[in-house]
């Protein structure tokens, strides 16, 4: 198949050919095809050709990509020699963009004059970890402030200094993510949940 979108079928045929370029037939058995992945293809005796199908998986980066395949080996068919074409054959792979989601948490709790530790966490729709690639995400806070997750990591993090006040009590310091880009990453969704950190008091 020279081209499929990702969670597709990839159609690998198999074909028997005398000298001139028609069929050839296998018999009293089959013609078993090895491709260079290890995958077998089976012609089966009457049969001048056989198919195999491959599922595709479906990834979170940006652009296509190509699968390539050829064959290895064949035998079988009663034939006096096989002679496999071992020229590459290559299928385009298209993407359908899937969403990652980014989250952001807090430390829960510091005292006055401490660090509150922001991070920034990728992960897909079943909530594995993602990572960027080709470059960072750059994660952008409702504060203005950003967080970089570098390509290769999945996560960043940023600190933050906390102040100290002549006031009683506590105080709760409240922060979000606006957006996010980067990272080669077909579509990322903020989560947008706002993440709190309570002060406490130093007198």
């Amino acid at each position: 198949t020279p081209t499929v979108n990702e969670n597709g079928t990839i159609t690998y045929t198999a074909t028997l050919t005398d000298a001139n370029g028609n069929p050839v037939t296998a018999q009293n058995g089959p013609v078993t095809v090895t491709l260079d992945s290890g995958k077998t293809i089976t012609i089966a005796a009457g049969a001048s050709s056989g198919v195999l199908d491959v599922a595709v998986g479906n990834d979170v980066y940006q652009g296509p990509t190509t699968v390539t395949e050829s064959i290895a080996s064949a035998s079988g068919g009663n034939l006096e020699a096989i002679a496999p074409n071992t020229a590459p054959v290559s299928t385009i792979v298209s993407d359908v963009n899937d969403t990652t989601t980014v989250t952001l948490t807090a430390t829960p709790t510091v005292n006055e004059n401490g660090t509150i530790t922001y991070t920034a966490t990728l992960t897909d729709a079943n909530g594995n970890p993602v990572t960027a690639q080709n470059g960072p995400v750059t994660v952008t806070l409702d504060s203005g402030k950003t967080i970089t997750i570098e390509a290769g990591a999945s996560s960043g993090v940023l600190d933050v200094a906390v102040g100290n006040d002549v006031y009683q009590g506590p105080t709760t310091v409240t922060e979000s993510i606006a957006s996010a880009s980067g990272g080669n990453l077909e579509a990322i969704a903020p989560n947008t949940a706002p993440v709190s950190t309570i002060v406490s008091d130093v007198n």
